[in-house]
């Protein structure tokens, strides 16, 4: 219940303020596209479905919601043993593909293992009160692996005399695998060391319970508000833009996803007498 409701609070908010033309294909195939979760960051990867809507952060969100459409079906369908070494194996096969023809299908494989890796994080601390090395070694070399491929494929690209960028396809896809292999190790490096230092960031957890609606509505609502233009001063003016910001916030994910939630649960299902089977 957290990412539907803040989500469409804010395309609300921003047609509010912003108050673009509703009518306008472009528009309409953006908040639709959106809505189904297709959006991608369009300049920087080939073959993107739709473009972010208001907010360019959204394009991690597609990955984020299909993750989790995943994540049941591989849950259910095959022993928990297995489960890390089919995803791993599925986005190895994926990204050879992808190599000869990048898609968003493909991408969103690919990157299954990255989301995967939390969740094998999150069973080995249930189990043992720690993340053991040993039980994310599987998702450690299958992330180094894919990389490997994508290093292989920016190579060839670049060989080949095309012209390049770090922050495009093909070289934006193994910085991000890099990022990963890199975040997965420093964590557990620093687990090792008691998270010596971590106290530091105590501070952080008080924007924890509105870290999402702050992602994804920061954009559009603080860096690239325009509507207070008329102030003259600029100070005040980004001022009351961080105040509509966190008043946003707060209402989005302090008081409507909690009302939601409690809503749905109150909500009674209702169970239809089976039907009896004639022999």
């Amino acid at each position: 219940m957290r990412i539907y409701p803040v989500l469409i609070l804010m395309f609300i908010t921003v047609i509010c303020i912003q108050q673009p033309n509703l009518t306008s294909p472009i528009f309409l195939q953006r908040l639709v596209g959106n809505l189904l979760m297709l959006q991608d960051f369009k300049s920087g990867k080939p073959h993107v479905i739709v473009a972010p809507l208001f907010s360019s952060a959204l394009w991690s969100l597609h990955y984020q919601w299909w993750h989790y459409m995943l994540y049941y079906p591989v849950n259910h369908r095959f022993r928990k043993q297995d489960q890390g070494r089919m995803v791993g194996a599925v986005a190895l096969l994926c990204t050879v593909l992808y190599c000869f023809h990048a898609n968003a299908v493909l991408r969103i494989l690919i990157y299954f293992p990255v989301w995967w890796a939390g969740v094998e994080m999150a069973r080995s601390f249930l189990k043992h009160q720690t993340v053991r090395p040993r039980d994310m070694m599987a998702s450690a070399l299958f992330l180094g692996a894919i990389a490997s491929l994508l290093l292989l494929n920016a190579g060839v690209f670049i060989a080949q005399g095309n012209l390049y960028s770090f922050g495009i396809h093909p070289i934006l896809e193994v910085r991000h695998f890099i990022a990963a292999i890199l975040t997965l190790g420093i964590s557990l490096i620093w687990q090792h060391y008691q998270w010596l230092g971590f106290g530091i960031l105590k501070f952080g957890t008080r924007f924890a319970p509105i870290s999402y609606s702050l992602y994804i509505a920061h954009q559009p609502l603080l860096a690239q508000s325009q509507y207070l233009g008329f102030i003259d001063n600029v100070v005040l003016e980004k001022t009351l833009y961080l105040i509509v910001l966190l008043t946003f916030c707060y209402v989005a994910e302090v008081k409507l996803s909690p009302f939601l939630s409690k809503k749905l649960q109150r909500t009674p299902t209702r169970i239809r007498p089976a039907r009896a089977v004639s022999k």
